[in-house]
């Protein structure tokens, strides 16, 4: 094997080792979380109706799509359900979005640049970090949005850096590329779905200037293909559009204009790197017509990052500026790619052999990269912190979590409270932390068990933002439920599942005394509390929790 050859073969290993290693460092001691523990419910629980017949959108409502919880599925279906579950579906998906970038990176770009992009957007999708947050504050939660921004970001790669010298056979695995990530996308999440679409239709009348009909047709054919089959077979493309405007025409504050106008300084710095590049990069835009074109196809990129961020957790993170620098002077990059180059026809018209443009695109080309490193750095130093730090974080100890040990949830750790806190009495409904509110989950715990006596097709309904039990114990999934339950964003007293569907199939009601954020649970409470009291009795009680069972019990002959 000779230096060069061992150069590549490091470079393609490169985002696959930092992957693993991040992956057995998060798994090994424990799946750490310091904060929204309840959120690891949502996917787990998923993954539980799949294994129980149910799909989602039919069997359950919710606005992620239905590829989410599949992602999740498919560990289970090698080991069993518990914390991990999580991370190897993290790492599934990084996988595949690194080994694309490779792959049609590669015919973009130097091997050692594609590479890195590949490894910032794995890391992207891998992450344990809540994203725009620092490196301790790990949360493990809502990694749909991960997922969508890593996928986007190649998407936006592939899209708007067409081959340096297009076939008819390449123009297809384009569209098929990108026609795939944006099915990914619409099956994951609708807000990446939409704003990859515009990207898609802008780089169609912007850099590949519809050059090429196969392309589109592809594209299209594939998504609507996909969508069709999906439909005929199971029904779940429109259930799915239903409730995402279910969720929809219950959120208030869509625009979120405060947040948009601190996201937008956020990302200004970014939108002016991108420009500078784009103006660097004049020299070759100009002879090919597509300066202007490119360079506000690479701003409206950073611009779709930030519809992004408004819709969704608001955090002071976008991923898509790193992305658009490369967009913006991918002119230049891509005569740094010796593969492409050499595959180009040799014209004037391709290339100008003179000393001046070659100094010029030497330089275009590094300050390409000198705006990718710096718009990438940031984030990607964050996430590797984050993820050192879960192998050196301190771990809570004591009866709030000792009980995690005899359930699934064995390997779930969380961060150590300061000692100056624990045990500090908590005023009213409120619960002090994560490590108090597992503490709470686990009061539950002790309190359901002897009433399901070990069956495990008991269904019960907590009034809680998700639903830990059915992983906990073993038990059936609830159907018709939402799979989060959030006051004023996923549902409100008017707006609601039917409640003669959801409660018919439940045994039991559990109503918390302590919670995280208890205006929720009392939402919940309120949104169902006259058929809870005409069905449900109270039947047990300790310092935490109301269980109610079913009245007429012959009904489901288990309560």
């Amino acid at each position: 094997m000779t230096r060069d050859t061992y150069t590549k073969v490091l470079w393609w290993l490169l985002p696959f080792a930092v992957l693993v290693v991040s992956t057995l460092i998060q798994t090994t001691g424990g799946v750490y979380f310091h904060m929204f523990t309840h959120d690891m419910f949502i996917p787990l629980e998923g993954v539980l109706h799949l294994h129980n017949g149910h799909l989602p959108h039919r069997d359950f409502v919710t606005p992620i799509g239905a590829l989410y919880y599949f992602v999740h599925y498919l560990p289970s279906l090698i080991v069993p359900i518990s914390a991990k579950t999580l991370i190897y579906a993290n790492l599934l998906v990084a996988t595949v979005v690194a080994l694309a970038t490779l792959v049609f990176g590669r015919q973009r770009l130097p091997l050692w640049l594609a590479s890195l992009v590949a490894l910032y957007l794995g890391i992207i999708a891998s992450s344990p970090r809540q994203i725009g947050e620092p490196f301790t504050l790990i949360s493990n939660n809502a990694s749909y949005n991960r997922f969508g921004w890593a996928l986007i970001g190649l998407l936006a790669l592939v899209a708007a850096c067409p081959r340096l010298v297009p076939t008819r056979r390449s123009s297809l695995i384009d569209g098929a590329v990108v026609g795939s990530l944006l099915t990914g996308l619409f099956l994951i999440k609708l807000t990446y779905a939409g704003a990859a679409l515009g990207i898609v239709l802008l780089t169609m009348v912007t850099t590949r200037k519809f050059s090429d009909w196969r392309y589109p047709l592809m594209l299209f054919g594939l998504f609507a293909s996909v969508a069709l089959a999906i439909e005929l077979s199971t029904g779940l493309i429109h259930l799915y559009l239903s409730d995402v405007q279910m969720t929809a025409s219950v959120t208030t504050n869509l625009l979120r204009p405060d947040f948009a106008v601190r996201l937008l300084f956020y990302c200004a710095t970014g939108a002016v790197a991108v420009l500078m590049v784009g103006l660097i990069n004049e020299w070759d835009q100009r002879r090919f017509h597509v300066w202007v074109p490119r360079t506000l196809l690479s701003l409206a990129i950073v611009m779709a990052g930030v519809v992004i961020g408004i819709q969704n957790h608001p955090e002071l993170e976008n991923p898509l500026l790193a992305v658009a620098v490369l967009i913006a002077g991918y002119p230049s990059l891509r005569f740094l790619n010796s593969r492409a180059a050499q595959d180009a026809p040799a014209t004037k018209t391709t290339f100008d052999n003179g000393a001046a443009n070659g100094i010029a695109k030497l330089l275009a080309g590094r300050a390409c990269i000198i705006g990718f490193v710096a718009m990438a750095a940031g984030p990607v130093a964050q996430d590797v912190a984050a993820i050192a730090w879960v192998a050196v974080a301190p771990r809570a100890s004591g009866s709030e979590v000792a009980w995690l040990a005899e359930t699934p949830l064995s390997d779930l750790t969380l961060f150590a409270t300061e000692p100056t806190k624990r045990g500090t009495a908590v005023p009213g409904t409120s619960v002090r932390d994560d490590v108090d509110l597992i503490g709470v989950i686990g009061d539950g715990v002790a309190l359901i068990r002897p009433h399901v006596r070990g069956r495990d097709d008991a269904v019960v309904l907590p009034l809680t933002f998700s639903n830990p039990y059915p992983v906990l114990l073993g038990l059936l999934p609830v159907r018709h439920e939402l799979a989060w339950w959030h006051a004023d964003r996923t549902f409100s007293r008017s707006i609601k599942p039917n409640a003669d569907l959801l409660l018919s199939g439940v045994d039991f009601v559990m109503l918390p005394k302590r919670y995280t954020n208890y205006s929720n649970v009392a939402a919940f409470r309120d949104a169902y509390a006259p058929e809870i009291a005409r069905d449900f009795r109270v039947a047990d009680e300790n310092a935490t929790w109301l269980l109610f069972a079913r009245n007429r019990c012959q009904m489901r002959l288990r309560c």
